[in-house]
């Protein structure tokens, strides 16, 4: 069985080499239709992200004394992003079993939901007042109180007021009522603030739990901080992360199946398979979509090819470098080759995206107007001569693993134009520090736009936009108020306005390339239910169990 993966995976190689090695040449047509045998049939059933198993929509009601092995691309660089100032998916999965948030955001019905605040009321434009619930019990013991997310809100601002998660909070004006209310300020309007304290990286944390583990600095990497379905007990460097079920857990209408849950770390994305299919690992997150096609039809695995709210954009560090030249931007995007891009990294599943948003989407624009995006090298090569890269020219890219193969098709689409590119891969932890600082020319990262919440844009900033992921950008006055009056504005007909102008100056100054819809893939036990994601497409581990 193993031979037979490891043909299959060479197979999928060899299709990703001869795409890129075909694709447009001159002013020619792409011929990556988007047309794959991955979309028949059982493939196209799992690009919804619903679980395939009949027991899946069922909730779990046993408890067992099984541990799950969760197979990760890569070791996360931190546990608790507001202690950290970073975030990242490897730890943004794990944080979502071992942290609460006031709030949790239904991806079915689009609706913000109760989750640690039972109500809550807006007071006004920049003012939310939460009524806690009194049955979460902290770490320490002792109840859930309106001091402990006033604390959280404290740390987000101290350490995380560079990035989303403490960015947007106005600690001075946050207060407390009660043991049991808070008032959680805002410095900028935005309706649709609450479905980002949703995201994984708001949980709430108790003080004495931080100061118990050492710290802000010691309890990024030992999280017993707060309330979650399950609890962290222990950290092995470079080897696993172990969260143990919380038997006191407030909610009870969730029931953990697994008694403990155990993250393991393996780059190469065939090995990850492997451990499940040998039973080894019950689930492997960050299969490149290419390679998870190849497992399809496998009765010995369960694949999830999904999609989620976000668009993958190529990234440009428009402040240093030469791609400060907005010719050498063009240049760049007139070499690629969407559709064979697109075909590469979703296998076809993924749609091409002529704007920030999503295809279909309220605030979809389609900012070429119809017209057909194709390769044109000449075109590109032309750009470079008149930007004094006549002789060619050398850029860099960061990459995580699971990067590498569309990256690497890339890279051959900008040699046919004289452009080469370097391409550095890097773990976790220095992939978030080398792109918060703009250690890169360009990026590819991905942006989500479900919401008009305040990180709907990374060009909000008036100047220079730093540490995010995808940063450093240029961006003007102009553009940064309408983003804020995008976000800012109740009218929906009003946002779609204003998120047409900004849109077509995006294209208009090339600030980044809009290229596809994202799509993700994991595989799993294939007895395994209760599959379902979060924000960016993360995998809600802690749903996960055996039917009975």
């Amino acid at each position: 069985m193993k031979a037979k993966r490891l043909l299959a995976l060479g197979l999928a190689g060899i299709t990703a080499f001869s795409l890129a090695a075909c694709g447009g040449g001159s002013g020619g047509e792409s011929t990556g239709s988007g047309d794959s045998a991955a979309q028949s049939g059982a493939a196209q059933s799992l690009a919804t992200g619903e679980s395939t198993t009949a027991e899946a929509a069922a909730p779990n009601t046993v408890k067992s004394d099984e541990t799950l092995v969760v197979s990760m691309a890569s070791e996360p660089s931190n546990l608790w992003a507001a202690g950290s100032g970073q975030s990242d998916n490897q730890g943004q999965t794990i944080q979502n079993c071992i942290s609460d948030r006031l709030v949790v955001y239904d991806r079915e019905t689009k609706e913000v939901k109760p989750s640690l605040a039972t109500e809550w009321e807006w007071l006004d434009d920049r003012r939310i007042q939460f009524t806690l619930r009194d049955d979460a019990i902290m770490h320490d013991g002792t109840p859930l109180a309106a001091e402990d997310v006033l604390y959280t809100i404290k740390i987000a601002t101290e350490n995380s007021a560079s990035n989303d998660t403490g960015r947007y909070f106005d600690y001075a004006a946050s207060e407390v009522v009660d043991d049991r209310t808070v008032i959680v300020a805002t410095n900028i309007t935005a309706p649709d603030f609450l479905s980002m304290l949703a995201e994984s990286n708001f949980g709430i944390v108790c003080e004495a739990d931080v100061e118990a583990a050492g710290g802000v600095e010691e309890a990024v990497k030992n999280p017993v901080i707060g309330v979650g379905k399950y609890n962290f007990k222990e950290w092995v460097n470079g080897q696993y992360i172990l969260l143990e079920r919380n038997e006191d857990y407030w909610d009870d209408s969730y029931v953990g199946y697994y008694k403990e849950i155990r993250f393991t770390f393996t780059n190469d994305a065939a090995t990850r398979e492997m451990a499940v299919e040998s039973g080894d690992a019950g689930i492997a997150l960050e299969i490149p979509v290419n390679i998870a096609a190849t497992f399809v039809g496998n009765d010995a695995v369960q694949t999830h090819i999904y999609a989620y709210d976000q668009v993958t954009h190529l990234f440009f560090n428009c402040r240093d470098g030469a791609c400060a030249d907005k010719s050498v931007r063009q240049a760049i995007e007139a070499a690629l080759d969407i559709n064979v891009l697109n075909q590469v990294a979703t296998m076809g599943y993924g749609e091409i995206s002529n704007g920030w948003f999503m295809p279909g989407g309220t605030y979809y624009v389609d900012a070429y107007d119809g017209a057909e995006r194709v390769q044109d090298t000449e075109k590109a090569k032309q750009l470079l001569e008149e930007a004094g890269y006549g002789g060619g020219l050398t850029i860099k890219t960061i990459v995580q693993q699971n990067q590498v193969p569309i990256m690497t098709v890339i890279q051959e689409q900008l040699r046919l134009a004289g452009i080469t590119l370097e391409i550095a891969t890097l773990d976790t932890a220095q992939y978030v520090t080398d792109a918060m600082a703009g250690n890169y020319d360009i990026i590819l990262t991905g942006s989500a736009t479900e919401t008009r919440k305040p990180t709907m844009f990374t060009f909000s900033q008036k100047g220079t936009y730093e540490n995010c992921i995808g940063g450093p950008k240029i961006t003007t006055d102009e553009i940064a108020d309408k983003i804020t009056q995008m976000v800012e504005t109740s009218d929906v007909e009003e946002a779609k306005k204003l998120g047409e102008e900004i849109i077509r100056t995006f294209r208009e100054e090339c600030w980044c390339v809009d290229l596809y819809t994202e799509h993700k893939a994991v595989v799993m036990q294939p007895d395994m239910a209760g599959f379902k994601t979060l924000e960016r497409g993360y995998v809600d581990i802690s749903s996960l169990y055996v039917p009975q």
